[in-house]
């Protein structure tokens, strides 16, 4: 039994063996590290075991670079900024569609952190004014019927004169049929946008768990919504279809907050606001085995900016730049694949291999022997 079993599954767990921890050291993207170190915890044994284990499997981020430090004159308004983010584990230093963008006096910045693990970058990037990059860990070949990406990611800067604007946006996985006139994907996506005239700034940022469009927008359909602005508005649901949404935090659906002393504090559907400044996350985890500070977000946001209601002038709101992410997410979706993501693609083989060969392995052992007659 056990020689049939060597004989079937060996050569695939082999074949997918090789070309996925080959492409776990080779895999590359443009990247960029986040700015800071994450807090350390009751789990720092077991990260710093986790992250050990990943720098000898993960190919080391870029090294640091100075942050991008936006500074506001007295008088002026403050700089605005803002985050989305679909999935952060900061015990485990790690992002998966994380965004950020800040504008000040003549100048602005668009980060993503597409997927980030341990502490390294797999898939990121960022721009500063007057740029803009784009990129992703995985996109298929250009073509007329499909459009696919994974871990992809675009950034915005622009400024002229003392007014700017930044926006980021990432998604893990983006998918269009028909160059999106027949539906369109979105799973796990960020997307953050500031923007700042001198007298006046604002941020917002909104996170969606999956965001579906059929027939060119006949039908729509948002599953796990976050958004937050600076001018106090925020909101949280759980599904929206065409525009008619369902347990939404404008409905009287309010935080839910799920505490156990000196082990974890979860809180879910959670909206705040207060003097330019406003945060909205579908659930947050902190406090863990009693150490003060935040450990995971899902789907969270936070913006900051005036306190003043109204908008800057031509701001960068996230139902302004609804078309722009779309038109800027399918030229990632149309991007061919390039040299630093053959890696990733062989990776993605190797591994369909290896799980192939687990499969075949575990039926073999479940299987019975026949009985003889």
């Amino acid at each position: 039994m056990f020689k049939r079993l060597l004989v079937t599954a060996g050569p695939l767990l082999v074949a997918g063996a090789v070309p996925a921890a080959l492409s776990l050291g080779g895999a590359s993207a443009a990247t960029m590290p986040l700015a800071g170190s994450m807090p350390t915890s009751a789990l720092a044994p077991v990260t710093s075991l986790l992250s050990s284990t990943a720098a000898s499997l993960f190919p080391a981020s870029h090294p640091a670079v100075a942050p991008h430090a936006i500074v506001a004159p007295a008088g002026h308004a403050p700089v605005s900024h803002a985050t989305g983010n679909g999935l952060k584990l900061n015990v485990l230093d790690t992002c998966i569609s994380c965004t950020s963008a800040a504008a000040g006096p003549g100048s602005s910045m668009g980060e993503s952190h597409a997927l980030r693990l341990l502490g390294n970058d797999l898939s990121a990037g960022a721009a500063s004014s007057n740029g803009a990059n784009s990129g992703a860990l995985l996109a298929v070949p250009a073509n007329p019927l499909l459009g696919l990406a994974l871990a992809d990611w675009m950034n915005q800067a622009q400024a002229m004169g003392i007014d700017s604007l930044a926006h980021a946006r990432s998604a893990l996985v983006d998918a269009s049929v028909g160059n999106g006139q027949v539906a369109t994907l979105a799973v796990l996506e960020g997307m953050s946008n500031a923007a700042y005239n001198g007298s006046m700034s604002h941020g917002d940022g909104a996170t969606n768990g999956a965001d579906l469009t059929l027939l060119n927008g006949g039908l729509a359909v948002i599953l796990l919504h976050s958004e937050s602005a600076s001018n106090g508005a925020q909101m949280v649901y759980v599904l929206s279809l065409n525009g008619s949404k369902v347990l939404a935090s404008d409905q009287g659906v309010g935080s839910i907050p799920i505490s156990i002393p000196g082990v974890i504090d979860i809180d879910l559907l959670q909206t705040a606001a207060n003097g330019g400044l406003g945060s909205a996350a579908l659930g947050t985890v902190a406090d863990l085995l009693g150490n003060n500070g935040p450990v995971a977000g899902v789907l969270s946001t936070d913006s900051a900016g005036s306190a003043a209601a109204a908008a800057p002038a031509a701001p960068v709101t996230t139902a302004s730049v609804r078309h722009s992410i779309a038109s800027a997410s399918s030229g990632i979706k149309a991007a061919v694949l390039k040299a630093p993501m053959t890696g990733a693609a062989f990776g993605l083989a190797g591994f369909a291999l290896l799980f192939s060969g687990i499969s075949v392995a575990m039926a073999a052992l479940g299987r019975r022997p026949r009985r003889q007659a």
